[in-house]
């Protein structure tokens, strides 16, 4: 299925890894915008190793993600920490194969 956020990941040299969340008016209510944001930054705290150093991942929370519990945020981290890897992979061209052609 889709899943209910979306990562963006930036070099920040020489800062430790850090996050923005955003939960928009769509996603729930204040309440569960609120939890979305708690739960999104303890699933951060605990678990910085996913995180390459030097970047700044960005959660765009997506409807449904108020119904997320931490274990369900965790394992969807696990499944984008490739893609995390590979994007903050040393040498990286900041330009997609599209940009540069």
């Amino acid at each position: 299925g889709q899943s209910p956020s979306r990562d963006s990941l930036f070099e920040s040299p020489g800062m430790p890894a850090r996050l923005g969340v955003t939960v928009t008016k769509r996603v729930a209510n204040a309440v569960g915008r609120n939890r979305v944001r708690r739960v999104v930054r303890e699933v951060f705290r605990r678990n910085r190793a996913f995180f390459p150093p030097d970047c700044v991942l960005v959660w765009v929370a997506r409807s449904g993600a108020d119904k997320l519990d931490y274990a369900t945020v965790r394992s969807e981290l696990i499944k984008a920490n490739a893609a995390l890897q590979r994007a903050a992979a040393p040498g990286r061209s900041r330009t997609s194969s599209n940009e540069a052609r």
